[in-house]
């Protein structure tokens, strides 16, 4: 029997052809596939979730947070990993709350962009639907819920960086019962660290079961450091 390892190598050898192809339903298909694969390896365990937010390089880029998804994961931890494409999507959202909050004289109706979404996002329900045979798969988010949920903690017009996308990372990931999050972000950095210290405090007073660890990195940080504090973390992991 393959390992988990295995099917991800394998599966992402296989999908790279299907896109160096232009097969986008080939990529569907695959997807399919790929789920019934692991959903046969898969063995049912309760293990604590967390969730993991922040700085996009810091987020998808193991070496940049001393491999930080490893180290829960060898303590029994499953690492809910987060999804890229809210990053490029967020655009959709800045463009209407540009327009709305007088900060660009954009002529292009909303319905404009709310349509070239809907093209989008069309393609995203077809490996949803391919994904969820994978009885632990996480479908591709609408970025409009998404933006919804960050109403009373931050204002669109955070959009430097992630901006207002970190909190709604967070609030997503409460949302599907993953209450413990660790965000990332580079020290001293406006749009991740300034933004995730600042609204501690509201997250707290909104979701009270919210178990929020901030993680600042820069050249000088040591992996001590790092360790420790994520020691004392998963000390106090909700359920």
């Amino acid at each position: 029997m393959p390992t988990a390892l295995e099917l991800k190598t394998k599966y992402i050898r296989l999908g790279q052809r299907r896109i160096a192809k232009k097969d986008s339903q080939g990529l569907v298909e695959l997807v399919a596939r790929a789920a019934k694969e692991f959903n046969a390896i898969t063995i049912d365990k309760d293990c604590p979730q967390v969730g993991v937010v922040g700085e996009i390089f810091l987020k998808f880029n193991p070496f940049s947070h001393q491999f930080l998804g490893e180290q829960l994961i060898s303590r029994g931890i499953e690492v809910v990993p987060p999804l890229i494409s809210p990053f490029f999507f967020q655009e959709f959202i800045n463009v209407e709350a540009q327009k709305d909050l007088c900060l660009s004289d954009s002529n292009m109706p909303n319905f404009v962009v709310r349509t070239l979404y809907k093209l989008i996002e069309r393609r995203q329900k077809q490996f949803n639907r391919a994904g969820a045979g994978f009885r632990y798969f996480r479908p591709f988010t609408n970025i409009y819920h998404e933006a919804e949920g960050v109403k009373g903690i931050v204002s669109l017009a955070a959009q430097f960086g992630e901006g207002w996308l970190l909190p709604a990372d967070i609030t997503a990931f409460y949302r599907d019962g993953v209450k413990n999050v660790v965000s990332l972000q580079p020290f001293g950095c406006i749009a991740n660290h300034i933004i995730s210290k600042g609204i501690e405090k509201r997250l707290h007073d909104l979701y009270p079961e919210l178990n929020l660890l901030s993680l600042d990195f820069d050249s000088g940080v040591s992996e001590v450091n790092i360790t420790n504090r994520l020691l004392l973390f998963l000390d106090t992991l909700s359920a």
